[in-house]
């Protein structure tokens, strides 16, 4: 070819040789798709950065999962990205699907009434809990007072109970402070 002309992208090439020849190849980086995704469906997204068509091979791409949903965080990665990291940096050596898992929450709330005559404990500590995760709630009456017994979501008189978490609660520790009774004599007048 002339000086300057192009003989294509095919690989091998051939052509006729007609005199003294510079041939040039040309090399670019094989590039990658990374796909993103979550599960469920509509619960949170997935944010690329940079955020790009195609990754050069061994470019790094963060990834950040964002719950968009009400009751749902971040449970993990599964694809060709696994574990719990969030955000993740990955080098693409390959096309990529990632998939952001999100798992529904629920709140456990707790009061004391009145506020000082006691506390209330969860464990493990919340307020957030999986569904089905089962919690040890704890009162612990403050000097001057003793529990009485549980309101709202929970009930009884036991200060500890066990409660498996399927949806969101609230707990309220009733303490009161002990009456007694008390009686006097008198010696003469």
């Amino acid at each position: 070819s002339r000086s300057g002309a192009a003989l294509g992208t095919q690989n091998p090439v051939q052509f006729v040789i007609t005199g003294e020849h510079t041939v040039i190849a040309q090399f670019k980086p094989v590039q990658y798709t990374v796909t993103v995704g979550v599960s469920p469906s509509e619960t949170g997204t997935v944010n690329k950065s940079p955020n790009k068509a195609a990754y050069n091979h061994g470019e790094e791409v963060t990834l950040t999962a964002v719950p968009t949903a009400a009751g749902y965080n971040f449970a993990g990665w599964q694809g060709d990205v696994t574990g719990s990291t969030n955000p993740v940096t990955v080098a693409v050596t390959k096309n990529m699907v990632v998939t952001a898992l999100f798992t529904q929450s629920f709140t456990v709330t707790t009061s004391a009434v009145p506020n000082e005559g006691g506390t209330v404990t969860l464990d493990p500590p919340g307020p957030t809990y999986a569904p089905g995760t089962q919690i040890t709630v704890t009162a612990a009456a403050n000097n001057g007072y003793s529990f009485t017994g549980w309101t709202g979501d929970l009930s009884g008189s036991n200060p500890v109970e066990i409660v498996v978490v399927n949806s969101n609660l609230n707990f309220f520790a009733n303490f009161g402070q002990p009456e007694f009774t008390f009686n006097a004599t008198s010696a003469g007048n």
